[in-house]
């Protein structure tokens, strides 16, 4: 055999090793049926489904059917200790897989799972590959309605999957993407509401005398002032903003963590708290404790309530604002905490002679 002819036929063999190897990868191993859907029978479920799990790479989140619908009908279990989860994520995570919609068959070895992404799940967090995804809807027994676990994407967005109790591998018709994170399941905002809804902020900080702001009456919606300036103070350079910042603080109010308040893992400690009393022109009042974690961030917890007279109905949306936040700890970080930690001492500075004239209102906001 000549030298050309050896490196003809050796060129041959190695293509046919390589496609052989990429053959068993994305074909079947044997060939299988493509269904319309992956859970066909995941709509009918309804009432049956109690639970809801997602394991990611870094996390997992059990959404649970809510016992008393007051709360909503879907609460984060974990790791939010039950916390009323949005109705139209944990909906978005059931058209997900009730429309999974499979694009033609792919491997059914369990041996080649793992080239797709698509091996089991480890129950330890830390043994888990950063893009895993499984999601299950269990019934109250804990008996699996539709197991999925998805895996890499291709170049498309399509992603690998199959149901967990399965060997055979897909390829979906087209991407999945759903939360992973658990703060994508809580409503958001969880306050909104602009000065001009509010009456005065009062703010006391632990071995010190409060200090409140409080709507001028005779100026537009959004001004404010300090309540009372001791004698020989004034404002200090920079105080108006600060002041506009505060009555703003709760104009939108977002969170990162959630965890409740009872048992030993409450994070909010009432003898150092920051101690901050929200009321607005509608009689809601917001009863908070801040704990500062570090530089940027604290845990909040906010207590609303009908500050109305006797006999006086309560606002509106006291009922809703009660569901989402009494009975909660909120990792919040930002201008809110740095607002709502504002000390009388940022505010007023020493007053010379010249400057001891009345204070007028803050200027309103634009």
């Amino acid at each position: 055999m000549t030298p050309k002819a050896f490196l003809i036929i050796a060129g041959a063999a190695a293509v046919s090793v390589t496609l052989a190897a990429f053959s068993t990868l994305s074909a079947p191993s044997r060939v299988a049926a493509v269904p319309e859907r992956l859970f066909p029978g995941l709509y009918n479920a309804g009432d049956d489904i109690a639970t809801i799990s997602i394991r990611t790479g870094d996390t997992d989140i059990v959404l649970r059917r809510a016992e008393d619908s007051t709360a909503g009908d879907w609460l984060i279990a974990e790791p939010f200790g039950g916390y009323p989860a949005d109705a139209e994520q944990v909906t978005a995570v059931l058209r997900a897989l009730a429309e999974l919609s499979p694009l033609e068959a792919k491997t059914a070895l369990p041996e080649q799972h793992e080239r797709l992404g698509v091996e089991p799940v480890p129950d330890t967090i830390d043994d888990r590959d950063p893009a895993t995804l499984r999601v299950t809807f269990a019934n109250a027994a804990g008996e699996p309605i539709a197991d999925l676990i998805a895996g890499d994407r291709t170049n498309l967005g399509r992603r690998f999957v199959r149901a967990a109790s399965e060997d055979q591998t897909w390829l979906s018709s087209e991407g999945i993407e759903l939360p992973r994170i658990p703060i994508q399941f809580v409503e958001r905002p969880l306050i909104q509401m602009n000065a001009s809804r509010i009456r005065s902020v009062t703010i006391e900080h632990p071995g010190e005398d409060a200090f409140t702001i409080i709507r001028d009456e005779n100026a537009p919606s959004t001004a404010f002032v300090l309540s009372e300036i001791p004698a020989g103070f004034e404002l200090a350079e920079g105080a108006a903003g600060t002041i506009r910042a505060v009555s703003n603080a709760i104009g939108f109010v977002s969170c990162t963590v959630i965890t409740p308040l009872t048992g030993e893992d409450n994070p909010i400690n009432d003898a150092d708290a920051v101690r901050v009393r929200i009321e607005t022109t509608d009689d809601i009042a917001f009863e908070m404790r801040l704990n500062r974690i570090d530089q940027r961030g604290a845990w909040v917890s906010i207590e609303p309530s009908s500050a109305a007279a006797e006999g006086e109905p309560p606002a509106a949306d006291l009922a809703e604002l009660t569901r989402k936040l009494s009975g909660y700890a909120f990792r919040m970080q930002g201008t809110l905490v740095d607002n709502l930690t504002t000390k009388r001492s940022d505010l007023l500075e020493s007053a010379t002679p010249e400057s001891l004239t009345p204070v007028g209102p803050v200027p309103p906001l634009e």
